[in-house]
């Protein structure tokens, strides 16, 4: 049985363009969610956002492959793959949105030229046009899948990959979380009335709610002793352990906040990592700032660790980047481990005194020999988890 070491990554997100940007503005701490306004629906938006700085109009129908493309490129060129060995890696997505916001685009282009009675909405239906363009554009021919659970979709990405290289059907796997601008998802989070107003307020008494991120990210899980070795200046020792994926069936929108079917795949996680709860060192919250999301997580920890580990969040920093949340803040985590260290996490304080969790609020540092407990819990109450540990 292969282990799936990281090989190279990449990133865009409110944070840059890059991992390296990334990684850097987020111990800046200085990157704080724009407005972002709409007039032109039945109901107007304006809400805080975590938008990506690209240079590229959110009208432009070329936007979503040149971000994603560019992400994939900076994962492939730090894992320095040869020929073969890129062309047979497998593809997997994670997403909640997919194409919606091309798909919107050429909706709205189509109203125009062939008028309401013709325009097909969301003529980009199939979930396998982007492992196609990414196939074709970088020369990959091995499996691909896409999963669609929500916020969970890349953690799910991430444990399907992981499986595939531990059976050893496959040696490399490029996986991807996607979520960029669409007004579908901007507007119903916006209905919902979920949004905060200002600050995502992970575990606080004045918690409010979530704010929306975009992101592109990627990265590329090779086996164990499979890396390239030119991989020297990005070669990680970040690897997955292992990992749960669970269905809540409590109601239809979410997991119930009593927090038992969250510590049920928490416990399964660190089991399939071959650990025990007492070998978990720190705790990466799913920490959407949302009282009941919050509160599930909060008491689905209490469940499972009678002595707490250091916990922190990254969505105060980029953002509630929905399907592409799970590789998202794994990027993130394996760039602060290169760096031995990992920030505080802003906006935290003052503590919600019944939910008990005192999130890290001095910077971390970080040693070898750690495991990370990784929370995604997605809208629908598909609930994933995975451990991330770093030798």
């Amino acid at each position: 049985m292969k282990r799936s070491f990281i090989a190279g990554s990449g990133l865009m997100c409110a944070l840059g363009n890059h991992v390296a940007d990334c990684v850097n503005a987020l111990f800046a701490n200085t990157v704080a969610p724009t407005r972002y306004t709409n007039d032109t629906l039945d109901m107007p938006i304006d809400m805080p956002w975590y938008g990506i700085q690209s240079g590229r109009n959110l009208d432009d129908p070329c936007r979503f492959y040149t971000l994603l493309n560019q992400t994939v490129s900076e994962a492939l060129q730090q894992a320095a793959l040869d020929d073969n060995a890129q062309k047979n890696m497998g593809i997997f997505i994670g997403s909640s949105s997919f194409e919606v916001g091309p798909s919107e685009l050429l909706y709205q282009q189509n109203l125009l030229t062939e008028g309401p009675d013709h325009a097909m909405p969301m003529p980009l239906e199939s979930l396998g046009n982007i492992a196609k363009q990414l196939g074709d554009t970088f020369q990959i021919s091995g499996p691909d899948f896409v999963y669609g659970t929500a916020c969970s979709a890349s953690s799910n990405a991430l444990l399907g990959a992981q499986r595939l290289i531990k059976t050893g059907v496959i040696e490399h796997a490029l996986v991807i979380g996607v979520e960029l601008h669409n007004l579908t998802t901007l507007s119903g989070f916006n209905s919902l009335q979920l949004v905060a107003n200002d600050a995502v307020k992970p575990f606080s008494k004045d918690r409010s709610g979530l704010i929306l991120g975009e992101a592109c990210a990627a990265v590329v899980l090779s086996a164990e002793g499979a890396q390239s070795k030119t991989n020297t200046e990005h070669a990680s020792h970040l690897y997955i352990a292992g990992g749960a994926s669970h269905c809540d069936t409590n109601n239809i929108t979410g997991t119930n906040t009593d927090g038992v079917a969250i510590a049920k795949v928490i416990s399964e996680a660190i089991r399939n990592a071959n650990l025990a709860v007492d070998n978990i060192s720190t705790i990466k919250a799913h920490a959407t700032a949302s009282y009941a999301n919050d509160t599930a997580e909060a008491n689905g920890l209490h469940a499972l660790f009678k002595t707490m580990p250091p916990v922190f969040a990254m969505k105060p920093f980029v953002g509630h980047t929905l399907g592409a949340c799970g590789i998202v803040e794994l990027v993130l985590l394996d760039a602060c481990l290169k760096q031995k260290r990992i920030p505080a996490t802003p906006n935290a304080q003052p503590s919600d005194a019944a939910l008990n969790i005192n999130v890290v609020d001095n910077e971390l540092r970080v040693d070898k020999n750690a495991h990370f407990l990784m929370n995604c819990f997605g809208f629908g109450g598909n609930n994933t988890v995975f451990v991330a540990s770093h030798e």
